[in-house]
């Protein structure tokens, strides 16, 4: 485990790269949630998306964070915490995704593979060893990282929770 630094200018970097990222992929979103007319004009489906790259922005760091923090504990139970909270808007978002005629798993692992790249690649152009890592578990513990704090993707959350899914 490396020792614990300093991250007083960590979070609000951490928190830009992660919205750039969340509306970067946002542009992917467009490809994959249009394959079909139905699909396109599914705005619940749109919605379910959104959430799902972001969803997976966020896991892509902190599939990212362990090669620079190791099996740090805060860090390792903010993450599950952090997954936890999500478990329900993931149902949720889940059930819309197949509903609308779902996913390919090629497409699910692409933004998954895309996201993990995307963060490895913003961590190693830092040259810091890692150090936005070090602060990620107060971040995610914060609820930074939480779909209602992020403003890009609160219309898409709202419209998933109050839709009716019985």
């Amino acid at each position: 485990m490396s020792p614990r630094r300093s991250t007083a200018l960590a979070g609000p970097r951490l928190r830009r790269c992660v919205t750039f990222c969340a509306a970067a992929s946002l542009t992917l979103l467009a490809a994959l949630a249009t394959p079909t007319a139905s699909r396109a004009e599914d705005p619940l489906r749109e919605a379910a998306m959104v959430l799902f790259i972001s969803f997976w922005n966020t896991t892509g760091f902190l599939m990212a964070c362990p090669s620079y923090v190791g099996e740090d504990p805060p860090y390792l139970e903010a993450a599950e915490a952090w997954k936890k909270r999500h478990d329900p808007i993931l149902q949720r978002m889940s059930i819309v995704i197949e509903r609308s005629g779902g996913l390919p798993d090629a497409e699910k692992q692409r933004i998954a593979d895309d996201a993990l790249r995307e963060a490895k690649t913003w961590l190693a152009a830092r040259g810091d060893s890692g150090l936005y890592c070090f602060g990620l578990d107060a971040e995610l513990d914060a609820g930074t990282f939480d779909f209602e704090n992020q403003q890009e993707v609160l219309p898409a959350l709202q419209r998933l929770m109050k839709a009716d899914l019985s």
